[in-house]
């Protein structure tokens, strides 16, 4: 199952205030497909400094399915008030296991240093939240100083010697701390499907693709064990890949001159539908490729079938969705961010069948003929680089 853009918009700061005592935590060692035995209800907003104009990650649990929830914010002297509830925000809804998680997109220039408190109510529970804007936070701060590792490295958790310096896709393969690791990033498995990638974009895009990030003319894939649980990932639901952003920034990986793709070890996200396989594209430059079920079963593999198969054409439609295509301005876009007039097409829906083309009748985001709408023609991060390179929108550029 081919994915879509989640919905939109946590490192070490964690602020967790829950309304009576009892577990807050997501269990490691429940069965995933069962809900967790909470006795209260609680939500953790992640960082807990955030960027003005930045994201947030929320994760709410011990709520009942189903149940309406509203949710209302104010700075501590009453001003930069907000409000929403269940009934106009679904992904706030919990789901079965009692939870839900959303991107929170932070407040601008005159929230910083504002502390934020939430309030959070059901007819079964109420909790509180608080967060902090500042200038200074770690969504913007300057990355780690990490010296890039040399091309023969065999495996590496940082950045290789670069061949280009254009705009690039680099690739991670990264599992949770309580993941099993395959090795894909060493056996074959992950250049495989970048192999196919690249072969069907080159036969559909007139001789172009993504540029890939290589390092002596081999595909540079890192390789990362990150800190949380398998099960605390799948938890955040919705705000899975801001998350996920949040933590790669903690290893030195935030987007601009690359974006990235994350081959990832763990469980699905649990507001993923269907038993979660395929893909799926956040708007801070992360996109990922789910491995495994909802429930742990192993997906169809990535480089396996030939000459291409849906996992790795499931990737070339993650990696177009982080560049911003399709933009809602072409003319068969639904509200979705997907096209709606060949299920061929690569950047269809659900129900897709072949993903044999890319963009049929060119109307809506290659080769097409709309002013001021954005052309993967014109990409920045194709190769070779187009006579007039442009950024995705809103992408950063230092």
């Amino acid at each position: 199952m081919m994915g879509g853009r989640h919905l939109g918009p946590l490192m070490a700061a964690l602020l967790t205030l829950t309304a009576c005592a009892g577990p807050t935590g997501v269990s490691s060692t429940a069965a995933p497909s069962m809900p967790a035995p909470f006795d209260s209800c609680s939500v953790t907003v992640e960082p807990a400094v955030a960027a003005p104009g930045g994201w947030s990650v929320v994760v709410g649990q011990g709520f009942k399915q189903g149940e309406r929830i509203v949710w209302s914010q104010a700075a501590e002297d009453g001003t930069l008030h907000a409000g929403w509830d269940t009934d106009g925000f679904e992904p706030m809804q919990p789901d079965f296991r009692g939870g839900f998680g959303f991107g929170l997109g932070s407040a601008g220039a005159d929230a910083i240093g504002h502390t934020i408190n939430a309030t959070i109510t059901s007819a079964s529970c109420s909790t509180t939240a608080s967060w902090r804007v500042e200038a200074d936070n770690e969504q913007t701060r300057p990355l780690p100083t990490q010296a890039p590792e040399q091309c023969a490295t065999s495996r590496t958790a940082v950045d290789r010697v670069d061949d280009s310096t254009e705009h690039q896709v680099h690739v991670i393969y990264a599992i949770p701390s309580d993941g099993y690791d395959d090795e894909l990033d060493s056996n074959g498995r992950i250049d495989a499907s970048f192999e196919h990638i690249e072969t069907y974009l080159r036969d559909r895009l007139d001789g172009n693709a993504a540029r890939l990030d290589t390092c002596d003319g081999k595909l540079d894939i890192s390789f990362l064990r990150l800190d949380r649980s398998s099960r605390e990932y799948a938890a955040m639901r919705n705000s899975f890949i801001d998350g996920l952003a949040l933590d790669l920034i903690g290893h030195g990986f935030r987007y601009g001159q690359k974006l990235y793709i994350v081959v990832w070890g763990g469980l699905a996200q649990w507001a993923r539908l269907g038993v979660g396989c395929g893909g799926e594209a956040g708007y801070r430059g992360v996109a990922v490729s789910f491995l495994q079920t909802v429930d742990g079963e192993t997906c169809r593999p990535i480089g396996e079938e030939l000459p291409i198969g849906e996992p790795d054409t499931a990737l070339a439609h993650e990696v177009l969705h982080v560049l911003g295509f399709p933009a809602e301005c072409g003319a068969n876009v639904d509200e979705g961010g997907h096209v709606a007039d060949d299920p061929a097409d690569l950047m269809y829906g659900i129900g897709h069948t072949t993903a044999d083309v890319i963009d049929a009748g060119h109307d809506d985001y290659y080769l097409h003929d709309i002013a001021q709408c954005p052309d993967l023609a014109d990409s920045a991060f194709l190769d070779p680089l187009p006579a007039s390179p442009e950024l995705p929108p809103e992408w950063p550029t230092d």
